[in-house]
């Protein structure tokens, strides 16, 4: 997440998406970028920022999700959950803001990937959390796929 000497250059977007995350109870973020652009820094990086805060936050990197994973209960073993994977969310978001993020979903789409049942998996995880209290989605994309993949285009009309 950094460059030579530990050094962070300073993003705008964790600023952004900080303030709508304090500023709404709940919210599903996308963030769009070309390959290289520190789509993934970011999120690392905004994941320690908010783990350091105390928050919940669940991180997950689409493109290591098993290719066997093809449901959510599988993808609830997959992360070694004590239950089913939106069961744990909605109990932790019961009484504590819980954020996901979500990276590479890219690496997932139909154009890249022959398995895409985990792409499947995880927007339907995403929709399902859609509008949930005290649940915050971040997931990252390339803008090619974000424009082309028809599944994965569809987070532009359910994201707010």
């Amino acid at each position: 997440t950094t460059i030579g000497n530990n050094r962070w250059i300073e993003r705008g977007e964790i600023s952004q998406i900080l303030q709508k995350i304090d500023s709404s109870p709940y919210s599903a973020t996308v963030l769009l970028g070309e390959p290289g652009m520190g789509k993934s820094a970011l999120l690392a990086r905004l994941g320690q920022q908010l783990h350091g805060a105390g928050e919940v936050v669940l991180a997950i990197k689409a493109d290591r999700i098993g290719r066997r994973v093809d449901s959510l209960a599988q993808l609830s073993q997959e992360l070694r959950l004590p239950a089913q994977l939106l069961d744990c969310i909605k109990n932790v978001a019961s009484s504590r803001r819980v954020i996901v993020l979500i990276d590479q979903l890219d690496a997932l789409a139909e154009l890249v990937d022959l398995h895409s049942d985990r792409l499947r998996v995880l927007l339907d995880f995403i929709f399902e959390t859609k509008g949930l209290a005290n649940v915050h989605v971040v997931c990252s994309c390339r803008e090619f796929e974000f424009e082309y993949d028809g599944r994965v285009s569809k987070l532009r009309s359910k994201s707010s």
